[in-house]
Formats: structure tokens, C-alpha cells, sequence
């Protein structure tokens, strides 16, 4: 309508001035109307008032708002001289373009060079382009200049810092700031969701509400969004306590978030509760409550939620199906995988997301050849095409093929990308193949990956398990920013190659939140340490300082029995033993073998019939760690006793480790002949384990005839030991 009004403007001979010209860009800026923005600068540019510099940064502000911010520049550029609103609207246009946002901040740079003060509005749109570095500058562009650091000024300044990870100054700002609104709380609540720090973005809602402002439905959301696993759920029921006393809990979209944040933290009881309020579920919501169940692999609750939306005549997205596919995770869910994929062909989905969600299907339910035909019909492939075939590959052990696809990515003009990469370590490692592993290494740094955290962790993992600690070494040193997997890695390296010191070492130089597998890996150290209960104390210590609890974690307190059992410390392994919730068989067994080892043998018998009523199963492990214990304390009668138990009881196959317990238990009580003859029926009997451990009996009791027999064996199984002569001639 501005356009035609102009129009009718030229017709009755009115002549345009500036006035004129900025209200019709102003109308195409809000409409968005770049075509006839350019008509507007054409009859400006033969009215000669191109030069006029209000006309001129109205076109600057329309060729920006309208996505064409090469058209705002060379017009900036062409300007004589280009006042503060100049240079803040080509700064502006700049900064709302990722791509160009280097540009904004130098530019900004040259218009301080020219003299130039900058204003208010120039701040804020130059802060939306920084990064960190250059944000610190602007800001203490701000201090020096002594700008009023008012909401919208502070706001900009707050976002930059949320956006760019330093939450912790980003609060700093926030608290200098003289007066805040709810935007402002709103990101600070952001940048902690973004953080993944739950915790802190409550408490910033409580200090929104002290300063006498309203949470909205935004703030709940992006508190809701910020709650992402099972250890922030007490936040999230927090926050929905919250949304109740504020009288949301009734706002559809609010239960939508209040759904997909139980689903997130694994509360699926939770999750069954809060879709029975959601009353308008529309695909967005039952996506939600299929991704819930997606997410924890909860297939037969996915699958009735999706018929569930069904029979309520609710249609089905793309998003839908592909939720759906990652629910059929095993070859069970075959049938179900494939119905999908008719239903999906008869709906039309034919998305590059869809058909790489049926080759991972096909792939995890078992049908390698299902998977392969899926990637070789896709129309187009990406980059996660290609990791879904090599994940496949590996996934069925076929590691000649995932190299195959591999090579066949590149040649096809793929990029690997770093999932790529550490599906390729991953077969490397699996493989043992160091030479490949080393290969896949060097495209690593010449593609730039290593310098990803995800990466260069597969690397050290590879390095690690191929026994090549040095390497493994070299690319923990080399990283420029390491997590916690990062140093749990180059720990559990240390422990597997029994650097046990150095292990404790690397704990104490962690400069990352610890987890549990840290924990467990740090107190394996101790346990094969000299001195190792000293260490594990302060280890344990520094658990509870932390927040750990012998009650609630089996993993970390089992870790801390078997640390305590093995340095002999068995009153506390016993005491962390009965302050424990939940047991599971490692747990009951890192007792039963402290025991054991340490000649307590009837309290590790006392333990196993204990456990037995507990209902936890006695496995072959437990009655090894009996045995050994009977082997090292002289029971004779008892060892044989729990090894028949074992085998008749039990239904327990023994090993080779659990008959040469009994060949030493009966030799060491002078049973040399039981002890051979056991030793001559064992399906295992051509081990030259059990023929030194009987030649050791023999030498015990001085028998040279049947040490001579024993030391023949093993001299005919493993001519390269040189014990078997030793110990011989000892017994002459």
C-alpha cells in the first residue's frame, strides 16, 4: 500500500523527498519485500538523494533485514561520511549472519579507529557477533567508556557470555546490573540449561521471583529443557512444584515440557502420569512420549503410545517413525522394524533422516544385508549414511568391510566426519589392528579431528588397549581440553599395564569433575599399590567430601570393598559391605575374596550362604575365590567338599583355574597320586599350568619319579619354560 501510494505520488506530480523514500523502505523492511526495496532504491538513486544519510541508512537497514547484507555494505562503503546509525546497522546486519560475524566485530574495531563514539545500540549489536575474547574487549570498551550499563546494554552482554561458556561472569553481569527484567533472567536461566547446570538455573529462578518478577512460560520451558538426566530430576520436580504454585500446570505447551523433561530424566512412571494431563496431544506431544520411551529403550511402551496415537486419529511425522525405528534395537524387533518401513513407504517419508534410521534399524536387529540394501537404494547420502553402514559393519564384526565402506566414502566425495573417525578407531581397536589404527590416526590430524575431545579420546582408548601406553600418552598430552572420559581413559591405561602409582598420580591432577568411573579405576590402583590402603583412603575421602554415598552407588562401593579387601583393611571392606543398599554378585564376590585371600575362610563360607539367601546366584567366580581360599589355608577336606558342591549343586562346569586349585590343595597335603591322577582325566590336561603345579608337589614332598613325569609333560607342552628343570633338580 505504501508502494502504491507512491505511486499515485509520481502521477499527480508531487515530488519525493527523503521523508518519503524512508517510509517506503521501512515498509518493505517489515514485509521483508527485498524486490521491491530494490525499485525504492532505483527511484532514490534518480532523485539524486542517494547521498542523503537518512535515505541512505534506511537502504542500509532494509538490505540487512531483507538477507542481503553484501547490498547493505557496498552501499556503507560508498558513503562519504557515515554517522553512528551508519555504522550500527551495517555492524547490526553483520552480526545476525553467523557467517559474518567476524566482519561486525572489525568493523566495529574501524569505526573506534575513525573516531567514531559508539552508542548504546551499537554495543548490543556488536556483542551478538563476539566470541569470548572479543566480547571481554567490548565489554571493557563498555567499563572505559562509562556507559550506563542499562537492561538492554547488560542483557547483550549477559547473552555473550551465556553463548560463549562463561556462565560464572555471565551471573557477575547479572547481579551489576541496576535494574533486570524477565528476558534478562530468562537467558541467565538459558545459558545454565546450556551448561547442563541444572541446579544453578533454580536457584536463578528463585532469585528472579526475590527480585519481584514473574517467571513466564518461556522461563519454565528453558528450565524444563535444562533437566537432561536421571541426577536433575529432583530440580525437575522442583520446577514443576513451581509451575503448579505460579498456576501453569495447566498451559498445554508447559506440560509438554514438563513431559519431555520426566522423559529425559528416565522417570517413565512420571512420564505415564504427566501424558494422562496433556489433554490437546497433538504429533508434537506424542512424539515426546514416544521419544521418553525411545530414549531409555523401552520398545513394548513406545509401541503403545504410537498405537495409542493411532486410534486418536493423530498423524504421524517423520519424527515420529524415526523415534519409532530407534526403539527396535535387537533382533526381536525385527517384524516390527519392518512393518515400519512399509508404513513409512506408503506414507511417502522418503527423508535422507528416515532412510539412515531404517540402515540402523536393519543394522541393530540383525539384518546386516537388510541394512546394506537400504544404503545402496538411498537416492542421497550424507556423511551419517556412511557412519550408519560402518557402525553396522562393526557392529557384526565384519571390521574388512567397515574399512571397505570407509575408503568407499572418500572415494565417493564424503567427508568423514568425526563420528566417522571414532567408528573407525573403534574397529581398529577391536581388531587389534595397530597399522590400520595408525593410518586412521594420521587422517585425524590432517582432517583437524584430533583436536576433537570425542576423537582424540578413541584415540587414546585405541593406543590403550593395543598396549602402545606411550601413544596413548602423547595424545592426552597434546589435547587442548580434556573431559572427564578423557583422563578416566589415560587412567584405566595405567591400571591395565599395572602403572598403578601413576594412576594415583593422574587422580590427583584431575582438573575435571570425577565420576564413578574414575573412582572405581583410581581405587583399582590402589588395590595392586604397596601402601595402596593409605592412598585409598584419602580417595575414599575425598568420595564423601564430594557427595558420594556407600549407601546409594554399587558401583563406586563395590570398587571400595574390593580396594579395602585386597590392602587387607577387611573390618572397613565389611563395614562399607553392610551400609550398602543394593548388592549384585560382584559386589557379595569382592568380599567372599577378601576373605579368601586373606585365610578367613570360614567367614567367606559364612558370606556365600548368606548371599545365597539374599537370592543373588553363586557363579563360578565365588567358588574360585573358595577354593583359592581353601588352596591357601590347608583345607583339604573343605576345598573338595565346595568343588563337588560346585559341580553337583551348582551345575557349575569348572575351570581349568578351579582344578588346579584342587591339584594344589591335594598335593600340598601329600595327595600326589589323587593329584595326578586328577590331572590325567582333566579335558584341559594338555595345560602345563596343572603339571608345574603338581611338580611343585612333588618337589614339596620329595618325590622325584613323579616330579620327573610332571617335568617330561610339561617339557613336551612348552619346551620354553625352564622352571619345569629348576624345580626338578631341586627335588634331587
Amino acid at each position: 500500500q505504501a508502494l502504491e501510494l507512491y505511486k499515485r505520488m509520481q502521477l499527480e506530480g508531487v515530488r519525493p523527498d527523503s521523508v518519503t523514500f524512508v517510509t517506503c523502505l521501512r515498509a518493505c523492511t517489515v514485509e521483508g519485500a527485498l524486490d521491491d526495496g530494490r525499485k525504492v532504491h532505483a527511484y532514490i538513486r534518480e532523485s539524486g538523494l542517494e547521498t542523503d544519510i537518512y535515505a541512505a541508512n534506511a537502504l542500509i537497514n532494509m538490505y540487512g533485514k531483507c538477507r542481503s547484507p553484501e547490498d547493505a555494505f557496498q552501499l556503507f562503503s560508498r558513503m562519504e561520511s557515515p554517522n553512528v546509525v551508519s555504522w550500527t546497522s551495517v555492524i547490526g546486519n553483520f552480526a545476525q549472519y553467523g557467517h559474518l560475524g567476524r566482519e561486525s566485530v572489525l568493523l566495529f574495531r574501524k569505526m573506534e579507529l575513525e573516531g567514531i563514539r559508539p552508542n548504546l545500540i551499537t554495543m548490543v549489536a556488536v556483542l551478538r557477533a563476539c566470541n569470548l575474547t572479543d566480547g571481554r574487549q567490548v565489554h571493557g570498551y563498555v567499563l572505559e567508556a562509562g556507559m550506563s550499563l542499562d537492561t538492554s546494554l547488560g542483557n547483550a552482554l549477559v547473552d555473550m557470555y551465556c553463548k560463549t561458556g562463561d556462565v560464572d561472569e555471565a551471573d557477575l553481569v547479572l547481579r551489576e546490573m541496576p535494574k533486570r527484567d524477565v528476558i534478562s533472567w530468562n537467558i541467565m536461566i538459558s545459558g545454565y540449561a546450556q551448561s547442563g547446570d541444572c541446579k544453578e538455573g533454580l536457584r536463578c529462578l528463585w532469585r528472579m521471583q526475590q527480585d519481584g518478577l514473574s517467571p513466564t512460560k518461556v522461563t519454565y520451558a528453558t528450565l524444563l529443557n535444562a533437566c537432561s538426566s536421571g541426577e536433575d530430576l529432583g530440580e525437575g520436580k522442583s520446577i514443576h512444584r513451581s509451575v503448579v504454585d505460579m498456576g501453569l500446570d495447566r498451559d498445554e505447551v508447559v506440560k509438554s515440557f514438563l513431559l519431555g523433561m520426566y522423559g529425559k530424566c528416565g522417570s517413565l512412571e512420571d512420564v505415564k502420569r504427566s501424558s494422562c494431563e496433556v489433554h490437546e496431544r497433538n504429533t508434537i506431544a506424542w512424539n515426546t512420549i514416544i521419544g521418553a520411551y525411545a530414549r531409555y529403550s523401552d520398545h513394548f511402551q513406545a509401541l503403545r503410545s504410537f498405537q495409542q496415537m493411532q486410534l486418536q486419529g493423530v498423524k504421524a511425522d517423520a519424527v515420529t517413525f524415526v523415534l519409532m525405528l530407534g526403539t527396535c534395537s535387537s533382533p526381536a524387533h525385527l517384524a516390527q522394524g519392518i512393518l515400519l518401513h512399509d508404513w513409512i513407504s506408503q506414507l511417502g517419508f522418503e527423508s535422507i533422516i528416515v532412510h539412515n534410521s531404517l540402515t540402523a534399524m536393519y543394522a541393530k536387529c540383525g539384518s546386516l544385508d537388510a541394512a546394506r540394501k537400504m544404503f545402496e537404494g538411498m537416492p542421497s547420502r550424507n556423511s551419517v549414511s556412511w557412519n550408519s553402514l560402518i557402525s553396522a559393519a562393526i557392529q557384526h564384526g565384519c571390521y574388512a568391510d567397515a574399512h571397505k565402506f570407509f575408503q568407499r566414502m572418500k572415494l565417493e566425495g564424503s567427508r568423514p566426519d568425526e563420528v566417522t573417525c571414532i567408528s573407525m578407531l573403534d574397529a581398529c581397536t577391536k581388531q587389534a589392528n595397530a597399522k590400520e589404527g595408525s593410518s586412521i590416526h594420521q587422517m585425524v590430524v590432517e582432517s583437524g579431528f584430533d583436536k576433537r575431545t570425542g576423537v582424540a579420546n578413541a584415540l587414546i582408548f585405541m593406543y590403550a588397549k593395543l598396549g602402545d601406553h606411550e601413544a596413548a600418552r602423547n595424545v592426552f598430552d597434546a589435547m587442548a581440553e580434556r573431559n572427564t572420559v578423557s583422563w578416566n581413559t589415560i587412567l584405566a591405561a595405567y591400571v591395565e599395564k599395572g602403572l598403578n602409582r601413576d594412576a594415583v598420580e593422574m587422580f590427583w591432577k584431575m582438573d575435571v569433575a570425577r565420576d564413578k568411573v574414575t573412582y572405581v579405576a583410581a581405587l583399582d590402583a590402589c588395590s595392586g599399590l604397596a601402601g595402596g590402603l593409605a592412598h585409598g583412603k584419602l580417595i575414599h575421602g575425598y568420595m564423601l567430601d564430594h557427595g558420594f554415598s556407600n549407601r546409594l552407588d554399587t558401583v563406586a562401593a563395590t570398587a571400595l570393598v574390593n580396594m579395602y579387601g585386597k590392602c587387607g583393611s577387611l573390618q572397613e571392606a565389611r563395614k562399607i559391605f553392610d551400609e550398602m543398599l543394593h548388592r549384585d554378585v560382584v559386589t557379595w564376590t569382592s568380599l567372599i575374596v577378601a576373605y579368601a585371600q586373606h585365610s578367613e575362610i570360614e567367614q567367606a563360607l559364612k558370606l556365600v550362604k548368606i548371599m545365597e539367601q539374599d537370592g543373588v546366584k553363586v557363579d563360578d567366580v565365588v567358588f574360585l575365590s573358595i577354593l583359592s581360599g581353601c588352596d591357601h589355608s590347608g583345607l583339604l577336606e573343605e576345598g573338595c567338599k565346595y568343588f563337588v558342591s560346585m559341580i553337583d549343586d551348582y551345575g557349575i562346569s569348572p575351570r581349568l583355574e578351579h582344578y588346579n586349585c584342587i591339584i594344589d590343595v591335594l598335593g600340598r597335603a601329600g595327595h600326589l597320586d589323587l593329584a595326578e591322577k586328577l590331572v590325567d582325566r582333566l579335558p584341559s590336561r594338555s595345560d602345563s599350568k596343572v603339571w608345574m603345579t603338581l611338580l611343585a608337589a612333588c618337589r614339596m614332598h620329595g618325590n622325584p619319579e613323579r616330579g620327573k613325569r610332571a617335568a617330561r609333560r610339561i617339557t613336551l607342552l612348552d619346551p620354553s619354560i625352564p622352571a619345569a628343570y629348576v624345580v626338578l633338580s631341586n627335588i634331587y
